[in-house]
């Protein structure tokens, strides 16, 4: 279960760096909907098996979170071009 855990963060981080908010939203559908799918072919309790969606869902929404932090934080902003004026290039 850590296992996907970290996994699910991890891929919460990439969209994080690269997409808006509004891909949280299928992502989670599509988490849910996929987990109870395999709770239910694999016979597994109903509310554990929700409850492994919803940890799942959060450990996204939590990497998501990181990723846009990391993405702020890190970010040095535009590059400014150097420009040389025709005193500087007369003396060199």
């Amino acid at each position: 279960m850590s296992s996907v855990a970290i996994v699910s963060v991890l891929i919460g981080a990439l969209l994080g760096g690269r997409y808006k908010v509004m891909v949280l939203v299928p992502l989670i559908g599509i988490i849910l909907v996929v987990t109870l799918a395999a709770g239910y072919a694999s016979d597994a309790g109903g509310w554990s098996t929700l409850l492994i969606g919803l940890v799942i869902a959060g450990c996204v929404q939590l990497g998501y979170v990181l990723g846009v932090l990391s993405k702020y934080l890190l970010d040095t902003g535009p590059r400014r071009r150097v420009t040389v004026n025709a005193t500087a290039r007369s003396l060199s």
